[in-house]
């Protein structure tokens, strides 16, 4: 271009109007934009106003317009112009040369081969993909010379492209080519090593170590008598590494450290060669360092990687490799050493070599798949959640930047797998672990049957099925983790290093499988595996403390199926030689800590030594302390440190611990996990409200008690009932700003919790929820400090809680090991305790639970003489619920009118309101003497206390033939009599009655009626459903229901099977259809313990709605309660020794 002093304004007026043709063109794809006399006249007036001979960028121009006018017209003077006119930058600028037009060159001046070679080039700076075809059309035609040469570069071109091209037939075409060149050039050193090259990426393709070792053999041809030995070394050690990956043999990596170490020390560095030749040297001692574990190898690969950084220029295109190489020496020196500078150097080098790689996208993914592992690894030393979003974020790039057919994918998908699994065990996200599963499966996929690495693969497949397996307990899953490890375990080498993990992995998987299965022999396999491990591993390494953990949690597992003693002596002597090796500061050390505790606190109840107690009660106390633990594993630590005290009758030490555990809470299920994820962590802590209920009651402090009852209870009906409650209204009055982004951050919440019908998350929605989850509590703590928000979402002082209590009084009931009892709170009065028989305990609690389902199904049989029997039993227990719970508490209140109870955990399986002596007609029954609600919360209650009542108009939902289940053949009757009791009521049923359609009418309502199926699903309790008419395609689901909220709402009555029936695990979070129902806002409702007897059922309800309405005909569901209770004695009293029939009608509200 002319200098500026030489401006020429008609050239650039010109060369606007061309390029402005040009880019119409573009955007039309018209031809008459090319072809138009305007177009002429733009050409001829831009080669009149300048010289195209000096002019660069009135050349390119030209030559470009004529290129595009023959693509549209095929004229050949604009061919032969545009040739003439752009072939002149093939040297100088071959990126403004069009792919198509290289073939065209080559014949002229310029050869095929200089074109092709020109395209590569063009390739290798740009990374245009679209370059290699026709290069490789060029090489080919300069190889039908059939020279050595041609033929080894086509060799050498076909390699180069089938690393980015997917095409499956390049290698092979590549093999053919160079035995070709070998054989049309007899000595020809650079067709044996192209020809080498090309085998050994075929046989890494394929698996085959055939093929591999041909190539070693054409690469050990090529060294001999070579004139560049540095080089042909290089070869020969690229090719045994390859080898080893196939076939194994650490002779192998030794051997190409050698010569990549002769190599090195041919070209010095600072010689232009050096660069290449001393990174691959790093490289080579890497991989023997994997296959060794040896400190020298690996010092001897960071010395010599920090040697070739220091060489290294501004520039370089080398320098992703040799940064590259460094940091995974300094980050498997820092695996050894926990230096946290090592780390950071690694992760500096790699950033950088991420950057050099700008123009070569597979590199730098593989290289980001290398960040992602040292984020991992930072994540490991510090338990730093970002690390750990990192370690993901960028593995997943990775990933994305990979072709399929990259070698180095394998690798990367193995370490995002790692990484994702991670996250399961730190935050419970079940959606990350299948994607970790997923990943694993592509490892396993990915790596031949012959690779060495396949049963490390395979162990590594095997430790993500196991969680995957203790989380969802899907029998598919244990079955194809057997699979995996059986398939390892046989193929693994004795002398290779992932030995001891696959031996060790399987154990564990053994030891989980035989649990679920019962399998004794399956468990002493695991004992055996896990023996060898410990055996194998050698001493000094880092694996070894955890592989005695994992020793110690197997034999205690063997004493629990055998009850020897030695298994737990065994545990003991393995977990205290676990702990003497570990470091303080590793991430493992709290689990081995709390494990070793639970070794001990079982040995000391076998023999009795008393110090055994108080070594594990400091082991407890250590893990529940450590920051760095997952909140699931400080709070078991925290109860079973509790425990202990109690045992020691050291109460305060108990009470400090539960109340450790109570504040970790929040941390163990909180918003940043779905919904699936939380209620599964929640079921963890099962047992936690009894055992606070009776530790602080033996302290004398049940007003504390109650306290963190309520903190432990109920938790995600609790976050609704906030979103809907006062503290968020005074958030709005006080702090509209703050109440604005609050709304904004529960939104997304909402949005990103996947619908019923799809529980899958998507693959960042973890990620996405964490993110949310900081800002949601940075919110909380933002409104804590803005006037009068002191205590928003605190949790609430007795104070703020015993006024739901102004009914009556509520009673909270518990059965705990350490004793049972109940706790009595009074609007007006001191929280009482009432303790109970001193010799009545848990395991007989439980059983008797147990008991009573087995009778309830029974009541059904076919057989009379089953269902008198189960009666019968059913008559027992109430009798011994009345002698052992109910009598002895309602003696101490005195009888009140009306008691809510609250049931904490298996106790929500008894009938409280129905126990007595039925049978003798002597009074000696709840039922008789007080009206019996329910409520899980003291908040819960107030909640339902604080909804207006509608103004009594009523809608009823009749489902008697729902999709595929069976006819309920009492609901037509049902509905018709309620119909004559509630005439101006609303009428669904059957094919009318679906979702929308029913939830709809329930808004509009102040009474709802469901005469319908109810299914408990204590699987996945949020798809705990109603089956309407369209439950196949649209359930109302228990989670569908908590999200609605109807003002008005007074009444629901669930006519349906099992409505109040919570999973174990869940007991004391009131997931079941009836709280869920009572959260939308309804002040009463009606839901039953188990399915009931349709004509039962019946004779209930419209005893119930005939005293609901009472004399003056308009139904008062203030009376709700007591309407119910009437309903039920009067059904009681028809069939006294059938309570099966009655028992399991239940009020839950105010």
């Amino acid at each position: 271009m002319p200098p500026d002093d030489e401006r020429n304004p008609g050239r650039d007026a010109a060369l606007r109007d061309l390029v402005g043709l040009v880019t119409r063109f573009g955007e039309t794809a018209d031809p008459e934009v090319l072809t138009s006399a305007d177009a002429d006249r733009c050409l001829s007036a831009l080669a009149a106003a300048a010289d195209v001979e000096v002019d660069l960028q009135v050349r390119h121009a030209l030559g470009t317009l004529h290129w595009l006018r023959h693509s549209v017209t095929g004229e050949d003077d604009d061919l032969r112009l545009s040739v003439a006119l752009l072939g002149s930058f093939a040297d100088s600028a071959p990126a403004l040369v069009p792919v198509a037009m290289w073939p065209l060159l080559a014949g002229g001046t310029t050869t095929a081969g200089t074109a092709a070679n020109r395209l590569v080039r063009r390739f290798l700076e740009s990374g245009d993909r679209a370059v290699l075809l026709p290069a490789l059309d060029l090489f080919r035609t300069a190889a039908g010379d059939q020279r050595s040469a041609s033929l080894s570069n086509l060799c050498a071109a076909l390699q180069l492209a089938a690393e980015h091209l997917p095409d499956p037939g390049l290698l092979p075409e590549a093999v053919s080519a160079g035995r070709a060149a070998v054989a049309a050039g007899e000595g020809s050193r650079t067709a044996h090593i192209h020809l080498s090259q090309a085998l050994v990426a075929l046989g890494l393709h394929r698996g085959d170590a055939n093929t591999t070792a041909e190539g070693v053999a054409v690469a050990r041809a090529a060294l001999a008598g070579s004139a560049d030995r540095a080089g042909a070394n290089q070869v020969l050690a690229a090719a045994l590494q390859a080898e080893h990956s196939l076939s194994g043999g650490l002779e192998k990596l030794r051997e190409a450290a050698d010569l990549t170490g002769e190599a090195a020390k041919l070209v010095p560095l600072g010689t232009p060669e050096a660069i290449r030749v001393h990174a691959n040297h790093t490289a080579a001692l890497n991989a023997l360092f994997d296959g060794d574990g040896s400190t020298a190898t690996l010092a001897e690969a960071v010395s010599a990687g920090r040697a070739v950084a220091e060489d290294l220029g501004p520039g370089r295109p080398e320098a992703r490799v040799v940064l590259g190489n460094l940091a995974m020496s300094l980050l498997s020196l820092h695996e050894r050493t926990h230096e946290t500078a090592l780390l950071d150097e690694a992760e500096k080098h790699t950033e950088n070599a991420i950057a050099a790689a700008a123009h070569q996208p597979a590199d730098a993914a593989a290289l980001r798949a290398n960040l992602s592992l040292i984020h991992r690894t930072r994540f490991s030393r510090t338990r730093s959640p970002d690390a750990l979003d990192l370690a993901i974020t960028t593995g997943r790039a990775a990933l994305g930047g990979m072709d399929e057919r990259d070698p180095r994918r394998t690798a990367a998908a193995a370490n995002l797998s790692h990484a994702l699994h991670a996250r399961f065990r730190q935050s419970g996200d079940l959606a990350s672990l299948r994607e970790a599963a997923d990943r694993a499966r592509e490892v396993v996929a990915r790596t031949p049957k012959p690779a060495p690495s396949r049963p490390g693969r395979l162990a590594d497949l095997c430790a993500v099925l196991r969680s995957l397996f203790e989380r969802t307990r899907a029998p598919e899953v244990a079955v194809e983790a057997a699979r995996a490890a059986r398939e390892a375990v046989l193929d693994v080498s004795e002398q290779a290093p992932e030995f001891p993990t696959v031996l060790n992995t399987t154990a564990l998987l053994l030891r989980t499988v035989s649990a679920a299965a019962g399998d004794d022999e399956m468990l002493a396999e695991a004992d055996r595996l896990s023996r060898a491990a410990v055996q194998a591993t050698p001493p000094g390494s880092p694996d070894l403390p955890a592989r005695l953990s994992n020793k110690m949690i197997i034999s205690r597992s063997r004493w629990q199926r055998t009850g020897d003693p030695r298994h737990l002596r065994d545990a003991v002597e393995q977990g205290r030689a676990a702990i003497g090796l570990i470091d303080d500061g590793h991430p493992d050390l709290p689990s081995v800590r709390a494990n070793l505790g639970l070794a001990l606190s079982t040995l000391h109840d076998v023999d009795g030594t008393t110090s055994l107690r108080a070594e594990a009660l400091r082991c407890y106390t250590d893990a529940a302390r450590s920051p760095r633990a997952v909140p699931l594993l400080r709070i078991w630590a925290a109860r079973s440190a509790a425990a202990l005290a109690v045992a020691e009758e050291d109460l305060e030490t108990a009470t400090a611990h539960l109340e450790d555990a109570v504040a970790l809470l929040p941390r163990l299920a909180g918003r940043a996990l779905g919904r699936d994820d939380r209620e599964h962590l929640l079921g963890r802590i099962n047992g936690f409200a009894a055992q606070l209920g009776r530790t602080f009651c033996l302290t004398g402090a049940p007003d504390r008690a109650v306290e963190l009852l309520e903190q432990v209870r109920g938790l995600l009906q609790a976050e609704t009932m906030q979103e809907r409650g006062a503290d968020f209204a005074d958030l709005r009055r006080l702090a509209p700003d703050v109440a604005d982004r609050v709304d904004e951050v529960l939104g997304e919440f909402a949005a990103d919790e996947p619908a019923d019908d799809d529980p899958l998350a998507t693959p960042d929605a973890a990620q996405r929820r964490e993110r949310l989850d900081r800002r949601w509590r940075d919110l909380v703590v933002e409104a804590r400090g803005r006037p009068g928000l002191k205590n928003f979402l605190r949790p609430p002082e007795l104070s703020e809680l015993r006024s739901a209590a102004r009914g009556g009084p509520v009673v909270y009931v518990y059965a705990h090991n350490d004793g049972c009892g109940a706790l009595v709170v009074r609007a007006d009065a001191p929280v009482r305790i009432v303790e109970l028989d001193e010799n009545l305990r848990s395991d007989e609690v439980f059983a008797r639970a147990n008991e009573l389902r087995a009778a309830i199904a029974a009541s059904t049989d076919k057989a009379y003489v089953t269902r008198v029997s189960a009666e019968r039993q059913v008559s027992g227990i109430l009798e011994w619920l009345w002698d052992a719970f109910a009598g002895p508490i309602l003696a101490e209140l005195g009888e009140p009118e009306r008691v809510w109870w609250c049931p904490i955990g298996v106790m929500g399986y008894f009938p409280i309101h129905a126990a007595g002596h039925h049978r003798e007609g002597a009074g000696r029954t709840v039922l008789d003497r007080v009206v019996s609600s329910y409520t899980p919360t003291l908040r819960a209650l107030g909640y339902a206390a604080e909804r207006a009542e509608g103004d009594g108009t009523a809608v009823l939902v009749s489902v008697p033939s729902p999709p595929d289940a069976a006819r309920l053949r009492g609901v037509a009757a049902e509905v018709a009599a309620l119909s004559a009791l509630l005439p101006e009521a609303r009428l669904l049923t059957g094919e009318a009655a679906v979702a929308d359609a029913v939830v709809t009418a329930m808004r509009r309502a102040a009474i709802s009626h469901l005469a319908c199926h109810g299914v408990s699903d204590w699987a996945a309790p949020g798809f705990s459903r109603l089956l309407l008419a369209d439950h196949d395609t649209s359930p109302l689901t228990l989670r569908g229901l908590a999200g609605l909220d109807f003002a008005g709402a007074a009444l629901c009555y669930l006519s349906a099977c099992s409505t109040s029936d919570a999973a174990p695990q869940l007991a004391d979070q009131a997931l079941h259809i009836t709280s869920a129902v009572q959260l939308i806002g309804y002040r009463h409702v009606i839901g039953t313990l188990w399915p009931v007897n349709d004509r039962s059922a019946r004779m209930i309800a419209t005893g119930f709605y005939s005293r609901l309405r009472g004399e003056k005909g308009v139904p008062d569901t203030a009376v709700s309660a007591t309407a119910l209770r009437a309903a039920v004695a009067e059904t009681r009293d028809v069939m006294p020794g059938v309570p099966s029939h009655w028992a399991g009608h239940v009020h839950v509200g105010c």
